[in-house]
C-alpha cells in the first residue's frame, strides 16, 4: 500500500490522498517460460488495473512476449472488479537476434 499526500502552498491549498493496494507475482514453468502478473486497486479514482505477461525465450537473446492489459473505474470496488472494462490491451512481441 502507498498513502500520497499533496499539498500546494501557493494561492490554493489542496490535499489529496491516494491509496494503492497492489500485488506483483511470478511464475516460471521453466527456465524458457514465465508468467508475470501486477494487479492494483486505487482508492482514490476507483480504478482497478491488471496486466499480465507471458515470456517465452525462443532462444538466448530472442523472447516472445504476450501482454494483456485491462482498466475498470466503474465507481465503487464492486463494480470495477465485475464490471465491464473501459480498456483492454493485447499486445505480442518478437525479439529475435539474428546471426550475421
Amino acid at each position: 500500500m502507498n498513502d500520497v499526500t499533496l499539498t500546494d502552498n501557493g494561492n490554493r491549498e489542496r490535499d489529496v490522498t491516494a491509496h494503492l493496494f497492489g500485488v506483483r507475482t511470478s511464475y516460471s514453468f521453466s527456465p524458457d517460460v514465465s508468467l508475470n502478473a501486477l494487479v492494483q486497486w486505487d482508492t482514490n479514482q476507483d480504478r482497478f488495473v491488471s496486466n499480465f505477461r507471458f515470456n517465452y525465450i525462443i532462444s538466448p537473446g530472442s523472447n516472445i512476449y504476450v501482454v494483456y492489459n485491462e482498466r475498470r473505474d466503474n465507481g465503487d470496488a464492486t463494480e470495477a472488479l465485475l464490471g465491464d472494462p473501459l480498456d483492454r490491451t493485447l499486445i505480442v512481441k518478437l525479439a529475435y537476434l539474428f546471426d550475421l
